[in-house]
């Protein structure tokens, strides 16, 4: 049975569930605190659709027992009715097999538990508007985005960042946004449209934005230009310094990023975490003395952390130091025995001093912790090719 309840002009809750009991005592707890002194209107299930339910701000379901059957029916009517963001609160009993964490995930704002009392009912409806017209607010939709973008749930994040867009007149904040979720789902042409439909702008996040992108095309030139201006725009600010360096080096703009430590060596602003950055440029640039020598400073400053340990390791890789890089590999592992690119690397040590069953069990190791690591089941079949021909032999 479902029925609707008329709280006033400006909001309408919807309560639904297959026990019409638990429904009526929902409503006559809304109607003794005041609220739902309109009309009652009660419909089946199957003709809900032809109700006007674009005005419903809130749902209440009853699950009883089966929330599988309750879900779907949520996911139907916010589907049917283009209302996705209509806050949801359950009751009844859901089964041990749902959790809160998964409640929350499924957009679900509050659940009663039966039998419904009326000072918690009270309670959590308030608590489950305020949630919801936060969430629907310029800054809650914001966060939404953004946590979509952090939890790289792209289509979301591409779909709400485009909707503040709209709402917000392409700001920069939305544009960067919505630029972001485009890079992050591949598509640099719609990042590219996205930036500009906000305009020129001096924004650090802009320019920051607009400097990703130019490194993810490869364009070294638009790169240069664009760090040049950040760095102008903040004045050497140590922390946008530090975020422009950052990109630079996860763009492999490893030459840009070194003339920007340079630069800011030649005007003593160095920060400690530059050294590291420093190495790693010069390693992907083949300046393997000067990469040591850059990390030995940061090792002084921070320790033999797993950031250094990784740079290390790889610098005595490339200069043929495969025992060294044993027991830098060895030490990583020792910090973290969960990260599959130590026993990666170290793999590539054993295989390059041709102990191949040591690799083969680091390769193993490493795919049981990332079994999607493309790089090891690749390595770890050219492994096994080795054992048997040394067998063989």
């Amino acid at each position: 049975m479902t029925q609707q309840i008329i709280l006033d002009p400006q909001m309408r809750i919807l309560v639904q569930g297959p026990n019409k009991s638990t429904a009526d005592a929902i409503l006559r707890l809304l109607k003794t605190n005041g609220l739902g002194n309109g009309k009652y209107e009660q419909q089946q299930i199957p003709a809900l659709m032809a109700c006007e339910v674009g005005e419903v701000q809130l749902l209440i379901c009853d699950a009883d027992g089966d929330f599988r059957t309750t879900w779907l029916f949520i996911t139907a009517l916010k589907t049917a009715s283009n209302i996705p963001n209509i806050p949801v609160m359950i009751t009844g009993k859901i089964g041990p097999a749902v959790s809160a964490a998964q409640l929350q995930e499924y957009g679900i704002h509050g659940f009663l538990k039966q039998p419904v009392d009326q000072r918690e009912m009270m309670s959590l409806l308030t608590q489950t508007w305020a949630a919801h017209q936060n969430a629907t607010s310029t800054e809650g939709q914001y966060s939404v985005a953004k946590q979509a973008l952090i939890e790289q749930k792209t289509e979301l994040a591409i779909e709400s960042f485009n909707h503040l867009a709209g709402a917000t007149n392409h700001s920069a904040r939305s544009g960067i946004g919505l630029a972001q979720a485009h890079e992050q789902n591949h598509d640099h042409f719609a990042a590219q449209k996205a930036i500009d439909a906000v305009g020129e702008s001096s924004d650090f996040s802009m320019l920051l934005t607009k400097l990703k992108l130019a490194l993810s095309t490869e364009n070294w030139e638009q790169a240069h230009t664009l760090t040049q201006n950040i760095l102008n725009e903040t004045k050497m600010h140590p922390v946008a310094v530090l975020q422009c360096i950052e990109a630079l080096v996860s763009g492999k703009g490893y030459e840009i990023a070194l003339k920007v430590i340079r630069t800011a060596e030649k005007k003593n602003t160095m920060q400690d975490s530059f050294h590291l950055l420093a190495a790693k440029s010069l390693y992907m640039t083949d300046k393997i003395d000067e990469a040591i020598a850059y990390l030995k400073v940061a090792e002084s400053k921070e320790g033999r952390t797993l950031r250094t340990l990784e740079v290390r390791g790889r610098c005595h890789l490339r200069l043929q130091q495969f025992d060294l890089a044993l027991d830098v590999y060895s030490d990583a592992i020792k910090l973290d025995s969960k990260n599959p690119q130590s026993y990666f690397n170290r793999a590539l040590a054993h295989i390059a001093l041709k102990q191949y069953p040591q690799a083969q069990t680091d390769l193993e190791t490493s795919l049981k912790i990332a079994p999607s690591f493309v790089l090891a089941t690749q390595k770890l079949r050219e492994v096994k090719q080795l054992l048997l021909g040394s067998k063989a032999g």
